[in-house]
This record gives C-alpha cells, sequence and structure tokens, in this order.
C-alpha cells in the first residue's frame, strides 16, 4: 500500500502539472499528500525535527543567536540549478551544503516546516506549490540534514504571504521585538528596501546599510565580508536579505563572533501585510519574483 500510494501521488502530480487549473484533481493530489505525510510523522525516521513557526520566533527571542534559512532556492543550487536572481556556482553550492550539514551551537538552520505538515491552512497559491515540489525537496533534505538536530523553521520570515489566516498583529509584535534596541547593519540588494512603506526594524536603536548586487550576490562575497569585518563583534547584529547569499554571509561572520540573522522576505512580508495586500495568486507570484 505504501508504495501504490507513492505511485498514486507521482501520477497525479503529472496531471496536475499539465491540468493545472483542475482543481478536482489538485484536491485530490492534496489529501493523497496530507496521508502520506501523515504516515511519515508516524515513523520517526522518515522526518526530520523542524520547529513550526511560533515556536521558532519564541526560541529566537529566548535564546537569540545567529541563524541562516533554507528553502526552495537554496536547495535548487545545492542541487545543481540556478535560480532567477543567483546563477549556479560550484562553489557556493559546495557552501550551502556544508553550512546546512554543520553543527555549529552558535548557529540556528532553517528549512521548510511545511515540507514535513499537511498543506492545511496555507493560501491556494502557496499549497500548490508546496504540493507540487515539497516532495523533492523533501526527499534531498532527508539525505543530507542530521536527523538528531532540531531545525527552526524558514519560512517564518513570510507567515502573511503563507497563511490563510493568524494571529498578525501578534505574530509581528513579537518580531519587532527582536530589533528591539539593536544596532543593526543590513546587508542588501540595491534599491530593494526603498520599495517599502513600512519599517519592520522600527524598534531598532539605529541602522546602516551594505548595498549589494541584486542579482548574482556572491560574486561579491568576498567583498561584502571584508566591509563587514570592519564592524565590531560587540556591538552590531547584522541582517542579511541577500537571498542564499545570506547563508554564507552568516556562516562566516558567526565564526569570526558576530550575531548574523538572514531574514529573507520579513521586511517585504511585514510591509505587505501593513498595507493588506489580496493574497491571490498574482500578488502571491509577484511577492516572491526577483526585486
Amino acid at each position: 500500500m505504501k508504495y501504490s500510494l507513492k505511485r498514486f501521488i507521482k501520477n497525479l502530480i503529472f496531471l496536475t502539472k499539465y491540468s493545472f487549473e483542475n482543481d478536482i484533481k489538485f484536491q485530490l493530489l492534496a489529501e493523497a499528500e496530507d496521508i502520506y505525510l501523515y504516515r511519515r510523522l508516524n515513523n520517526k525516521n522518515s522526518v526530520l525535527k523542524v520547529l513550526n513557526v511560533e515556536e521558532t520566533v519564541d526560541l529566537l527571542i529566548r535564546h537569540p543567536k545567529s541563524f541562516c534559512r533554507y528553502g526552495d532556492g537554496e536547495i535548487e543550487l545545492c542541487i545543481g540549478n540556478g535560480i532567477p536572481f543567483q546563477q549556479y556556482d560550484s562553489k557556493l553550492q559546495n557552501m550551502l551544503i556544508k553550512i546546512l550539514q554543520n553543527n555549529n551551537n552558535n548557529m540556528y538552520v532553517g528549512i521548510d516546516y511545511n515540507y514535513f505538515t499537511s498543506t492545511k491552512g496555507l493560501t491556494e497559491t502557496v499549497k500548490r506549490f508546496q504540493v507540487l515540489n515539497s516532495k523533492k525537496y523533501r526527499d534531498f533534505l532527508m539525505k543530507v540534514c542530521n536527523k538528531e538536530r532540531e531545525y527552526i523553521a524558514t519560512g517564518f520570515t513570510q507567515s502573511y504571504l503563507t497563511y490563510d489566516s493568524y494571529d498578525y498583529d501578534n505574530y509581528f509584535k513579537k518580531i519587532k521585538q527582536l530589533f528591539y534596541k539593536r544596532e543593526l547593519v543590513i546587508i542588501a540588494g540595491e534599491g530593494i528596501l526603498d520599495k517599502l512603506e513600512f519599517d519592520i526594524f522600527e524598534l531598532a536603536k539605529n541602522k546602516e546599510y551594505i548595498m549589494a548586487p541584486r542579482y548574482n550576490a556572491f560574486s561579491k562575497i568576498d567583498e561584502l565580508l571584508e566591509i563587514a569585518y570592519k564592524y565590531s563583534a560587540y556591538q552590531k547584529t547584522f541582517i542579511c536579505i541577500l537571498g542564499p547569499t545570506s547563508n554564507i554571509l552568516v556562516y562566516n561572520l558567526t565564526k569570526k563572533g558576530y550575531m548574523a540573522w538572514d531574514i529573507g522576505h520579513l521586511a517585504k512580508d511585514y510591509n505587505a501585510y501593513m498595507k493588506k495586500i489580496e493574497k491571490n495568486e498574482k500578488n502571491t507570484l509577484k511577492f516572491f519574483k526577483p526585486d
């Protein structure tokens, strides 16, 4: 029965890719995926330990330390593919895999909680993406990750565009506490933050910026680290908003004694929440496109 269910899911994925508008096929696929995950969750050897969003935010508040995060883009690079804003680079690939497997106690590593749980509660657009793609990413993570390690939730940085309904007021109130009275050095793609009307960092003591390329930022990794190392490790918290290059920045900065956070789409997600943008397919796809 185990193998026939896998085959059923595989066939439904094939059909759904060629008939994406067929909601009946997709709902069948989502149901099958949830059944498959339910079975895996009952086998501790088939899943990784990943905190959910609430647990992740609470942990970061109680025990702040550096963190980096792996989503679909980072995994695509790990398996040898390029993504829209970062071309494939073998050095980047090897470093991403190394960081994912490391056991540095001064740094949390995030992977997608939704790869290992039910799709219920997700927006329709995110649910479709998860159902069609999560098996590939889940299988990769099961091969390379440490089953004894606890991972934080990669998606804690984009809850508004991920979940159908949520206590966003409380969520963003907690998130803002992470930055409270901190001296931030924000490393981001040039011009990206200029587009935002609302500031997730408003409770910070002060903010400084290091601008980086919006595309293929890894090509400038040595220059970015050289600039970053000029700051005091005891006063500054580094905020990285630079796609997969953020992971490399966080890892290297942490080794030097800095606190560094890869916050991904968090600033954009807060801006989207404050503007109350509709969470339809068009807006969601636009949100995740390269800036």
